[in-house]
């Protein structure tokens, strides 16, 4: 066999090492623009979370602002309609700026319950802050039915019919007063946007690996407004803070909630609450 020539070997070879000197100086510029973006995402972390602190700061700060005042204008309006003289539209006035007073105290207490939930961290072990090792067993199945039956003489009044539908032994792990909080703002969301005649369908149901709640408003939509998205909002940050989620459905009125059933990875046994 003929030998190869000295000169196409050394050829060879010098392709070789540009070959490979190219290839390093492009794994060293793809390195350092890794590195860049890296530093980017950890610069653009920082600043949400410091933007996520300085809106539960402000929502904090908003509500124990407006407490005082709000208050003083309880008081004179208690004073106003006093007297045995005042007449009846003077009380009445007065009566709707109470109501309307104790409204917006309601909306504080949401933006506060909100600030709350978003400042809270996962557990050390990595659960969510409301589904670990402080949580208990909550039976959702109590809980519902009490929620519903705090609505029942608001729906009849509104002429809206209800079906229930639920699965038996539905629980999870997590704490009750948040839970029943959500579930009454989810169920008045879709109460408020149900006409005379309308229906509004409960369901709850348990698989291997979720516990499923969809509260739906069925037949014609009342057209109102929602008086605000903060009770659905707060909701949501209570399914995130338990591990699970909420979703609005395509109609109005519709909404779905998932939670991870008790036991679940990372959960803690505890005594079960109804």
């Amino acid at each position: 066999m003929s030998s190869i020539p000295a000169g196409l070997v050394a050829i060879a070879l010098v392709a070789v090492l540009v070959f490979l000197e190219v290839f390093r100086r492009r794994d060293r510029r793809a390195s350092r623009r890794i590195e860049e973006l890296k530093a980017g995402m950890e610069a653009m972390k920082w600043e949400i979370s410091s933007l996520e602190k300085l809106k539960s700061e402000l929502l904090t700060r908003i509500g124990s602002s407006l407490r005082k005042p709000l208050s003083s204008v309880r008081e004179s309006a208690l004073e106003i309609t006093r007297p045995l003289d005042s007449s009846p539209e003077m009380t009445r006035q007065m009566q709707k700026l109470t109501a309307e007073i104790d409204e917006i105290e309601y909306f504080l207490g949401v933006l506060g319950e909100i600030a709350v939930l978003e400042h809270m961290e996962e557990n050390a072990d990595g659960t969510p802050p409301l589904a670990g090792k402080e949580s208990s067993r909550v039976d959702l199945n109590p809980l519902v039915s009490e929620v519903l039956a705090r609505s029942t003489k608001r729906m009849t009044e509104s002429g809206i019919s209800l079906t229930v539908s639920m699965d038996d032994d539905v629980v999870v792990d997590g704490n009750r007063k948040y839970l029943t909080h959500a579930v009454s703002n989810v169920l008045n969301e879709a109460i408020r946007y149900t006409a005379q005649g309308g229906i509004v369908s409960v369901e709850l149901a348990r698989t291997e690996d979720s516990v499923r709640l969809q509260v739906r408003s069925r037949g014609e939509s009342s057209g109102g407004v929602p008086e605000s998205t903060l009770g659905v909002e707060l909701a949501r940050q209570i399914m995130n803070a338990h591990g699970g989620w909420l979703t609005e459905g395509r109609g109005r009125g519709e909404y779905t909630a998932s939670l991870p059933p008790a036991g679940s990875p990372g959960g803690t046994p505890g005594e079960t609450t109804g």
